[in-house]
Parts: structure tokens; sequence; C-alpha cells
């Protein structure tokens, strides 16, 4: 049989299957050039509908993880602002009208009106929390539950306050109990108040504080998990499209007598450059996804160390107020306060050093407080603001673990934003190369095809 001369290699193949059926016409060089087209161009689809899932899948996780902490947040400042609202009511309860027992004299006047301050803080943090918790799916029937439980507090407590505030006096032309003198009655609708917080409120946000932080650990760990998936099948789709590729350029060189197809290197490289930038972004984001989990776990740390020493401030007060039935809270808080000052390690020397000062037996302003008989002297350790007194040492404590905990916040926010900074560009860009790819690999065989006219 005769060939023409300068006819493209497969054109006698293509020639001989004329006339012997369908088996021949499907092993012509045409139908092959078309099946591997088909091929590689399915490959190229495959890597980008893998790109685009574990990309979508990894940008989930990672906003999960953001949003897992803003309730993981929430909820701990929510224990907190509780706990610190029962202490104020406490010490409200406590200081009365400000007045000296003794003399009159308004010589804890200021504290009293420090007390009323943080005490309308802390009810605005309770609220403010507690509309933020609720708008959550996922807590919103333990929120409804503390809902109810704090605005049935509040009614005992501001009862409390207000019996204390308004009680006669002795002393004239004073209205109210003098402090360190509460009346009967406010002591007892206190105590119904604390009973309250004590075994209801503070247990219930204690379980959701707990129950969001173990659920941020979960949320951290499966964005990671997707990262590691996500990468696992961009690679796998990545190598197909690769292999497909290079043995399609291969086999045209066989076909065609041509070293070089200029389209179908061109989608090889932009599918090899896809694959590798895509492994590197899904793997670092799985990375900083774990970090920013792992940076907001140290965070809430502190914060719980915080709420556990405000526990044991607030049973101080507690004490002075009802000894006789305290004296376990006292002794519990303290135990809880330390072994979340001890779970900080190295990073919280600083506040340990200073909370020696306020604990630490004989010289330590609790033990201070709690083992003078005289109620006006231990109530003046309790509230004074001077140097040696318990709230200017309080003080200086707790803003070391401020410091710390804004610290390892700043640590959370800028893993955060690496995790963001690796997905950026990305909800594109795997369109774009494919695409791209795409054309590329029309370019290369539609010249081939145009052979065979």
């Amino acid at each position: 049989m005769a060939v023409t001369v300068g006819a493209p290699v497969g054109t006698e193949l293509a020639a001989s299957g004329v006339g012997n059926g369908g088996q021949q016409n499907r092993r012509s060089t045409p139908f092959r050039l078309a099946a591997w087209t088909v091929a590689v161009g399915l490959a190229l689809g495959a890597l980008l509908g893998a790109t685009v899932s574990a990309f979508t899948a990894a940008r989930d996780g990672t906003e999960s993880v953001a949003q897992h902490a803003r309730i993981a947040s929430d909820a701990s400042d929510l224990y907190f602002s509780l706990s610190d609202l029962d202490a104020e009511a406490a010490r409200l309860v406590l200081l009365g009208n400000g007045a000296d027992p003794g003399t009159g004299a308004l010589d804890h006047a200021g504290d009293q009106i420090a007390a009323l301050d943080a005490y309308n803080q802390r009810t605005a943090q309770v609220d403010a929390d507690l509309r933020q918790l609720a708008g959550e799916d996922q807590s919103a029937a333990p929120v409804t539950a503390l809902t109810g439980g704090v605005t049935q507090y509040h009614q005992i407590a501001d009862a409390a306050i207000a019996l204390d505030q308004t009680a006669p006096s002795a002393l004239p032309d004073t209205m109210g109990a003098p402090s360190g003198q509460p009346a009967a009655a406010a002591i007892g609708y206190y105590a119904r108040a604390t009973t309250l917080m004590q075994s209801r409120l503070l247990p219930e946000a204690r379980a959701l504080r707990d129950e969001t932080s173990n659920a941020l650990s979960d949320a951290a760990s499966s964005a990671h998990l997707a990262g590691i998936i996500g990468a696992s099948a961009v690679g796998a789709m990545g190598l197909l499209a690769l292999v497909l590729a290079s043995r399609m350029h291969r086999r045209l060189r066989l076909w065609f007598r041509r070293t070089l197809n200029p389209g179908i290197v061109v989608a090889l490289l932009v599918a090899l450059g896809l694959a590798i930038g895509s492994l590197f972004a899904l793997m670092a984001t799985a990375r900083d996804a774990s970090a920013a989990g792992a940076r907001f776990t140290d965070y809430l740390a502190v914060t719980r160390a915080r709420a556990a020493s405000y526990d044991v401030d607030g049973a101080v007060t507690r004490y002075l107020l009802m000894p006789d039935t305290t004296d376990q809270q006292l002794t519990k808080a303290l135990s809880t306060a330390n072994g979340e000052l001890t779970g900080l390690g190295s990073a919280g020397t600083e506040a340990a050093a200073r909370w020696k000062l306020i604990v630490q037996a004989p010289q330590g302003d609790i033990p201070a407080i709690i083992g003078r008989s005289d109620i006006s002297t231990a109530l003046a350790r309790d509230t004074g603001t001077a140097r040696g007194d318990e709230a200017f040492d309080f003080y200086y404590y707790d803003s070391a673990l401020v410091k710390l905990s804004d610290d390892r916040h700043a640590a959370f926010d800028t893993a955060m934003a690496s995790a963001r900074s690796d997905l950026a560009g990305w909800s594109w860009l795997p369109w774009s190369l494919v695409a791209a790819a795409l054309l590329a690999l029309g370019f290369g065989v539609w010249p081939r095809f145009g052979e065979y006219r």
C-alpha cells in the first residue's frame, strides 16, 4: 500500500482502519489522541475538585477554631464574672453604709463605692456574656438555665444589699448597718443568694466553660486533620495529573516525531505548580490552626487561674461575713487556685511570687485577715488599698496574670492571622490555574488533530 510522502505518522494506521470495522477506528491515532486528551483533562478536573474541596474544608476548619475560641472566651469570662459578682455582693453587705461601728466616721465609704461600682460592672459583664452565648446553638440550653438562675440570684442578692443599707442605725443621722456589723436579715438573704451561686450557677458555668474549652480543642484537631487529608488528596490528584500528562507527552513524541509539545508541557508545569503550592499551603494551614488552638488553650489556663484567685478573694469576704459556714469554701478555693497557678509552669513565676504575699502564712494577707478577732481591723485589711493590704497586693498579682493572658492571646491572634494568610488567594487561584492548564492542553493537541482533516 502506498503512503503519501509527508503525511503525519499515524495516517497509515488511520487509513488502514477504513473498511476494517470499528476495532481499527478505535485504535486509530486521532481516537487515542482524543482519549489521552480526555484523560488528562479529567485528571486536571479531579485536581481542581480536590484542591477546591481541601481549601474549603481548611477554611471552614480555621473559622471553626476562631468561632469556638470566641465561645470559650465568653464562657470563661462568664464564670469569672459570676464568681466576682458574688464576692462583690458579699463585700457590699459586709461594708454596710461604710461607717465605722465605733465612731460613725465613713472610713469605708470609698470602699463601699468601689464595691458597688464593681458589682454593677460584673452585672453588665454577666448579661453581655449570656447574650453572646445565647446566640450559639450548642450552648443555648445551659445558657437559658443560667440566665434564669442569674435573674433569681439578683433578686435575692439585691434584697440583701438593700436590707443592709436601709437597716436602722444606732448612730445619729445615719441609715444602714455599719461596716462589719451587717443586719441579720441581710446576712440571711445573702446566704440564700450565695448558696444559689455556689451550688448551682458556678458549677453550671464551670461545666459550660470546660465544655466549650474541649470543643475548641476538638475544632483545632479537626482543622489540623482536614488540612492533612486535603494535602494528601491534592498530592494524589496532582501526581495522577502529572503522570498522565507526562505519558501523553511521551506518546505524542512517538506518534508525531516532535521533541516538544509546548502546550502539554505548560499544562504539566501548571498542574505541578498547583499541586505543590496547594500542598504547602494546606500543610501550613493545618500547622497554624493547630497552633492557634494550643495558644488559646494556654490563654484559657490563665483565665482559669485568675478566676480561681477571685474565688479565693470572694471566699475571704464570705468568711468575714459568715465564718461558721464558709471556712470549707475558703480551704477548697485556696487549693484550687494553688493548683491552677502551678499548672501555668514557669510562665506564671511572677504571679506565683505575688500570690505568696497574699496566702502564705503567717505574714500573708489572707492569714492576717482570717486570724484577726477584731472585725474592723480584718475588714480594713481585706478592703483597704494601701501597701500591705490584701486589695493592694491582689491588684499587682492580678496585673501579672492579665499581662500573661494578654501575651498568650496575642500569640493566638498571630497563629490565626498566619492560618488565614495561608489561605489567602486560594478561593480563586485553583480555578485560574486549571483553566490555564486546560487551555494549554487544548492548544497542544488541536494542531495535531488538524493533521487528520
